[in-house]
């Protein structure tokens, strides 16, 4: 789809605020206790079509400019896409990293309960159920 090119009689970012301010206006005037009267339903209708094609609008420029950059700077591309993927790797880095701290409580968690279990094994071959495992505060299962 190719973009044509726009011309804005002002700053795009700015008729986006505005538009966006007024339809806050328009919803503030809306009592959720009353009816809607019809006319505040087409102000409101009418102000939302304003701030969506202003979006759209604003969309389009930055659109735009960043094609002007690829075109005029594709080393800058390169150069933010870069970084983009490194910090996405470093990212996936910390979440590997937490895994595999997660893994590690868990196999100490089981190791500790192996233990457990071999220890009444034992107890149990030697011809008694003996006493219940205690513990210490710190240990108790929750």
């Amino acid at each position: 789809m190719a973009l044509s090119t726009v011309e804005f009689t002002g700053n795009c970012v700015e008729e986006f605020e505005e538009a966006f301010h007024s339809v806050c206006k328009c919803l503030e005037q809306i009592d959720e206790k009353k009816p809607l009267p019809e006319s505040l339903k087409n102000n409101a209708d009418v102000l939302v079509r304003k701030f969506v094609d202003a979006g759209r609008a604003c969309e389009q420029f930055f659109l735009q400019k960043h094609i002007q950059i690829a075109d005029s700077k594709p080393e800058q591309v390169l150069r933010d896409e870069c970084n983009e993927l490194k910090q996405e790797i470093n990212k996936k880095d910390a979440a590997i990293m937490r895994y595999h701290e997660n893994l590690r409580n868990w196999q100490q968690t089981l190791r500790i309960g192996a233990g457990r279990g071999a220890a009444i094994k034992s107890q149990q071959s030697k011809g008694g159920l003996g006493a219940p495992p205690t513990y210490t505060p710190s240990q108790h299962p929750s």
